[in-house]
């Protein structure tokens, strides 16, 4: 027989078992309050949208200089292309332009070792 206890703020018959996932799941909310709001890192912005190989360009966003934030491609065709990382902030990251062909590039984000976050936001090399 399953041992049956009540909730004292709602008054609502549970089991213990369920009553704990109730209390694991609240102590991760109140967790995530005073902590702050888990963020992921995302691009809103890029100075000077036409640029060409070799210039600095300056993306804007979002959690940026987090730790997990190692790297920015630049993506066409199902290829991306590293950029070196001149300068990282919390929101802006400021890289070179690497040797690519003119076209209009997705920005990306590596996160970590082997993810790839690629942004809607473009940047033209002329």
């Amino acid at each position: 027989m399953k041992k049956q206890s009540t909730n004292p703020c709602l008054g609502i018959s549970r089991s213990c078992g369920a009553m704990k996932m109730e209390c694991l799941f609240a102590s991760a909310v109140i967790l995530l309050t005073l902590c702050g709001q888990v963020q992921a890192q995302r691009i809103t912005g890029v100075e000077p949208a036409v640029c060409a190989v070799g210039d600095n360009v300056t993306i804007t966003g979002e959690e940026l200089g987090n730790k997990s934030v190692t790297g920015v491609i630049l993506a066409v065709d199902g290829k991306n292309y590293p950029a070196e990382i001149v300068d990282k902030t919390q929101d802006k990251i400021t890289v070179k332009v690497p040797k690519v062909t003119p076209a209009t590039y997705k920005l990306g984000l590596k996160i970590g070792k082997d993810s790839i976050y690629v942004d809607p936001v473009e940047v033209t090399v002329k």
